[in-house]
């Protein structure tokens, strides 16, 4: 008896869905939401861009502004990410879950795969570069039967 998960996902909505032996339909265990990965990045990023003022030869002040390493809504997904792969380890850990179908839009799908734990990886049957976060419940179930997964 396999119970397979659907991590069906974007950068700011993850569902968790499942599959079970038995089950005719498919059953919506949770659904995360993550509105900061949504947020502008000036109003995600509480530093501000660092400044730098050096002495110039001739008496002048120059001076550059140094623009962040990481984008504020790349680091809001890289959080989401780890969130939903703590959750899916925790399941597995649990025996709540056999086998893992991830069903993320391009960018995030990566992201989320890097974030995956071991146990994570070894579960992960199948990866789909889509994003169907959006769609109800029956409609998603029509959507991930013909992707045969």
């Amino acid at each position: 008896m396999t119970r397979t998960w659907f991590i069906v996902a974007n950068a700011s909505r993850a569902r968790v869905c499942e599959w079970a032996p038995g089950h005719t339909h498919l059953l919506e265990l949770a659904d995360f939401i993550h509105p900061q990965s949504r947020g502008m990045g000036s109003d995600l990023d509480r530093d501000r861009a660092g400044h730098v003022q050096r002495s110039l030869g001739d008496g002048g002040v120059g001076g550059v502004a140094l623009t962040p390493h990481t984008d504020p809504r790349h680091k809001e997904h890289a959080v989401f990410a780890r969130q939903l792969a703590a959750h899916v380890e925790e399941a597995l850990i649990a025996h709540r879950c056999d086998a893992l179908c991830l069903v993320a839009s391009s960018p995030f799908l990566g992201e989320l795969k890097a974030h995956l734990h071991p146990a994570g990886m070894k579960a992960l049957r199948s990866t789909v570069p889509s994003d169907l976060s959006g769609l109800a419940l029956p409609d998603l179930a029509k959507h991930l039967s013909a992707l045969e997964l």
